[in-house]
């Protein structure tokens, strides 16, 4: 399996959508660790993350570093707040 630049940024873009955080809100959650101009590059698929930058992405993000490979899916639950109320909940 080949795991390209792309791939790893729509992953990133896709779960950041989905908990309804910005870039600037990932890069602030990670305690300095990381630059919402770096994670706009990830997601554009213009570099490559290392292994460290992935592992405080899915640290903020709550998902396995394999997340990003596509080994596993995000699993989610559909939690009932009151009537008509979802939420999506990642596990």
């Amino acid at each position: 399996m080949e795991i390209s630049k792309a791939s790893i940024g729509s992953r990133l873009k896709f779960i950041r959508n989905l908990k309804k955080m910005t870039q600037q809100d990932l890069a602030a959650r990670s305690h300095n660790g990381l630059n919402y101009t770096l994670i706009g590059k990830i997601e554009r698929g213009e570099v490559m993350p290392s292994v460290t930058t992935l592992v405080k992405i899915a640290r903020v993000m709550e998902v396995k570093v394999s997340y990003f490979f596509g080994e596993d899916a995000v699993d989610r639950k559909i939690l009932d707040f009151g009537q008509d109320k979802r939420r999506t909940k990642l596990v």
